[in-house]
């Protein structure tokens, strides 16, 4: 025996079920956006009406510039001695909450970008660094360069 579904009802059901993972996001410190939900009239207006998804979660994105240097080969023109590409100080990583999903060091002119994921933290690695604009020492965080993913950017003019 067949059961009858109520399309209706179930769909306005699931709204508790979204609710909850939102609730849940944003107790992780998370930006959601809920859509609204939309109810077609009739069975033959489905198509009409699906959706693309239930939630838009914003992850905080870190951009960072250097000043220093251009990379329009990727890996191949970042300096080896730098020992790494920086992500940023280790206070300022441990203090954020959430954590960028991603930093991105863009180059000098601003054609290039190192992707530094979140991910790749397990690789990274502590120096002591001296910021030449104040000459204060501080513990940075360096990723490899082989774990940042290299890539052009275009800018709109």
């Amino acid at each position: 025996m067949m059961i009858k579904r109520n399309f209706i009802k179930d769909l306005r059901d699931s709204h508790n079920s979204v609710m909850v993972m939102a609730e849940y996001l944003r107790n992780m410190n998370y930006q959601v956006t809920m859509l609204p939900t939309k109810e077609r009239p009739s069975f033959e207006q489905r198509m009409d009406f699906l959706d693309d998804c239930d939630l838009y979660l914003n992850m905080p994105i870190e951009v960072k510039q250097t000043k220093l240097v251009d990379f329009p080969n990727g890996s191949e023109d970042w300096p080896k001695s730098w020992g790494g590409v920086n992500v940023m100080a280790v206070h300022a990583w441990e203090y954020k909450d959430p954590k960028p999903l991603f930093v991105a060091v863009l180059d000098k002119t601003c054609s290039n970008a190192a992707i530094i994921h979140k991910d790749t933290e397990k690789y990274w690695i502590k120096k002591t660094q001296t910021d030449r604009r104040d000459g204060r020492s501080q513990q940075v965080f360096k990723c490899p360069i082989d774990k940042c993913n290299w890539v052009k950017l275009t800018k709109k003019t």
